[in-house]
């Protein structure tokens, strides 16, 4: 990490955030880090959202493309971008009728993430 720029407080920082991963793996699934499979990562941000805690999946992203573990990689990715369409609101896409946002947002549809669950 450190040849990649990365300060040693962002490189704590990523340490502390996988290590809560691997306290997870082994209290609730008696696994090691190295058995973890996409399944036990997506439990894992369930798990920390329900218990409200704040997870930096970007610092688990970085730990699986240094360790070469492509699978893990790729269902990172996908839990990136299922956080991103969380927060995307109707109002910030571009070229949208803003009579089409006013009704759904009446709705109580206001999220990318909403839109595509109705």
């Amino acid at each position: 990490m450190k040849k990649t720029g990365r300060s040693d407080g962002k490189i704590d920082f990523d340490i502390r955030n996988v290590k809560n991963f691997e306290e997870y793996l082994l209290k609730h699934k008696r696994k090691e880090l190295e058995e973890a499979t996409p399944g036990d990562l997506k439990d894992f941000v369930n798990w920390a959202e329900e218990a409200g805690l704040k997870i930096w999946l970007w610092a688990f992203n970085r730990y699986y493309d240094y360790k070469q573990n492509g699978v893990m990689s790729c269902a990172l990715n996908e839990l990136l971008g299922i956080q991103s369409i969380k927060k995307l609101k109707l109002k910030d896409f571009l070229r949208v009728n803003r009579q089409h946002i006013q009704a759904l947002s009446a709705k109580g549809v206001k999220t990318a993430k909403q839109i595509l669950d109705a």
